[in-house]
């Protein structure tokens, strides 16, 4: 007398980043199923298989129900990306990392991001950069999922696993807007919606690489035909600002003064801060090296005024998590 398995399931047209099992239902004398996040195994003991029919979504099976193990699959996202900040021929420096700055954990809970994720590092490896955030977006301005990353100084994102590329999980194979983000540089985002996953590298770091949106403005030039993400935007508004109300200048001095109660702009700060500008580790006002000409500079740059009280706008649109 063969056991009755009645089995009744949703069939996926196209692959999902779940699993593509059939949901089962399993009636018998003996068997038993297990679930644990994402896996899920159904069985039940009986003779060998008789027969299996299918009509309209419904599966009947008689006989042994063989072990099915639901498996969760991410979609492989590479990317390439230079950072104007710590940018120095054809390489970005790695100062944060050598200094023992770079932290273990993502930087972007706080605002303006207040991502929540759980990325973090064992050890920091001696070729990172620091930390970006990538997105991916349906519409212009629609997120549909987030990561950190950490940059490496030849332009690669690398995952936690130490594996180039980011994992994502839970977001279904589309094309989407990808979104690179950091803490002090103006965003970037692809001109078109990009296959994901995909083998393919996306070039945002080289000016031979991926139509980005907005054009050439979205970028800065850099020496070996490579553009870079914009330095300067230091309280993340997405506007470039020397002068004037909610200027990025102004926030290098007061960091300064809020560390060390020092008024004089001579004065320097070591560590991790959004106000280091090139990301050497330290955050300075005044003299060489010093972070706040880098904002008047790229302002110069980019729209061709040399006005202190010119305003530089990312083409990029402020993005609402879907």
């Amino acid at each position: 007398m063969f056991r009755t398995l009645f089995v009744i399931g949703l069939m996926c047209a196209a692959p999902l980043i779940f699993s593509q099992s059939i949901e089962r239902q399993v009636f018998g004398t003996s068997g038993s199923s297990v679930q644990q996040g994402n896996h899920w195994i159904a069985f039940s003991l009986g003779e060998p298989i008789a027969s299996q029919g299918a009509a309209n979504g419904l599966i009947l099976t008689q006989g042994f129900h063989q072990p099915e193990v639901r498996v969760q699959i991410d979609q492989l996202l590479l990317a390439r990306a230079f950072l104007q900040g710590p940018y120095n021929n054809g390489i970005m420096n790695t100062q944060l990392s050598t200094l023992g700055y770079l932290p273990l954990t993502q930087p972007y809970h706080t605002a303006p991001w207040l991502y929540n994720g759980n990325e973090a590092l064992v050890q920091v490896p001696a070729n990172a950069v620091d930390w970006v955030l990538v997105e991916l977006r349906s519409h212009p301005d629609t997120i549909v999922a987030r990561r950190a990353g950490l940059l490496l100084n030849d332009g690669r994102i690398m995952d936690m696993d130490g594996q180039e590329g980011l994992r994502f999980s839970q977001v279904p194979p589309a094309n989407y807007f990808l979104v690179i983000d950091h803490r002090n540089h103006m965003p970037v985002m692809t001109a078109q919606a990009v296959p994901v996953p995909s083998q393919q590298v996306y070039d945002l770091a080289s000016t031979g690489g991926l139509q980005l949106y907005g054009g050439n403005a979205s970028t800065i030039p850099l020496s070996g035909g490579n553009r870079g993400l914009v330095a300067g935007d230091i309280n993340k508004n997405r506007q470039l600002k020397y002068s004037g109300s909610g200027n990025d200048r102004s926030l290098i001095l007061q960091a300064i003064v809020n560390q060390t109660g020092s008024t004089s702009i001579n004065t320097v700060i070591n560590g991790y801060y959004h106000q280091d500008v090139n990301l050497n580790g330290q955050v300075r006002y005044s003299g060489a090296g010093n972070d706040a000409a880098l904002i008047i500079q790229n302002l110069v740059n980019l729209t061709g005024n040399t006005s202190i009280n010119t305003v530089f706008n990312s083409p990029v649109p402020q993005g609402i998590q879907k």
